[in-house]
């Protein structure tokens, strides 16, 4: 069954230019260092301390759970002031919000693009990109955030909500390039459910390379290395493996170029 226009327009998500999703990406990056005391006057390192922050919060919930963790403890494990964490977030809540708000970047553009009626496979491609691209800049492994959404759902419903609004609009991408011929015949709901899965999957890794970039211990092979230089690599990689089995006759490099020149991405 496709998704129904109506529920996109529910979701009320604003359509954001290129330019502001490169700002909301570059604000979930990982943080290069960290400082203490308030973001200074000239906003230089307010990102860090924000992504920081955030990325400690998620540590500390999964480990002793949403009511255990305290403002104090957060602020400790990120490495700054307490002043530094109020200024970003008042609340324990806000942090809980800041996490649903900054998954829904991929259903931004799937909103932006999944109702247009022609190029199916860009559009396909587009979406899975921006997924896997805004997991890989997450603070944190996209997993981690899961779990603590599993535990807080009353808080944290918004969170689910997403990502089966962009479930459903990659199935309906997915559905309608059926109908037009452009992807091979398939189950459209288990072809959406395993092009997520693989951009999850792909991002995990790229954030265990992250976190441990001089680890001897690799769940990469030496050849396969190369996909995980950037977020950006991995992305493309993730979009190419789905796009290559529905369509396979397509050439993904000119697909990534056609998104490009679409302003997808």
């Amino acid at each position: 069954m496709s998704l129904a226009r109506e529920s996109l327009a529910e979701a009320d998500i604003a359509l954001a230019s290129r330019a502001s999703q490169s700002n909301e990406l570059r604000a979930v990056s990982a943080p290069a260092k960290r400082r203490r005391g308030r973001p200074r006057k000239d906003g230089s390192g307010t990102t860090d301390q924000a992504a920081a922050i955030l990325d400690a919060a998620i540590t500390l919930f999964m480990k002793q759970g949403y009511q255990a963790t305290t403002m104090s403890q957060i602020a400790e494990a990120s490495g700054y002031s307490q002043s530094s964490l109020y200024y970003w977030y008042k609340k324990k809540e806000d942090l809980l919000e800041s996490i649903v708000e900054k998954t829904g970047f991929s259903l931004r553009t799937a909103s932006r693009i999944a109702n247009l009626p022609d190029d199916k496979l860009t559009q396909l491609y587009a979406v899975l990109y921006a997924d896997t691209l805004m997991m890989c800049k997450l603070p944190c492994d996209f997993y981690d955030l899961e779990d603590v959404a599993h535990t807080q759902e009353d808080t944290l419903s918004g969170f689910f909500t997403t990502y089966q609004q962009l479930t459903g609009a990659v199935r309906q991408i997915i559905e309608e390039g059926i109908e037009s011929g452009e992807f091979i015949k398939i189950d459209a709901a288990t072809a959406a459910l395993d092009a997520l899965a693989v951009n999850e999957g792909l991002q995990h890794r790229y954030h265990s390379t992250v976190r441990f970039p001089s680890s001897t211990c690799s769940m990469v092979e030496e050849e396969a290395r190369t996909i995980f230089r950037s977020a950006e690599d991995v992305a493309h990689h993730a979009a190419t493996i789905t796009i290559e089995y529905l369509a396979p006759d397509c050439v993904p490099a000119k697909v990534r170029q056609q998104a490009i020149d679409n302003n997808w991405i």
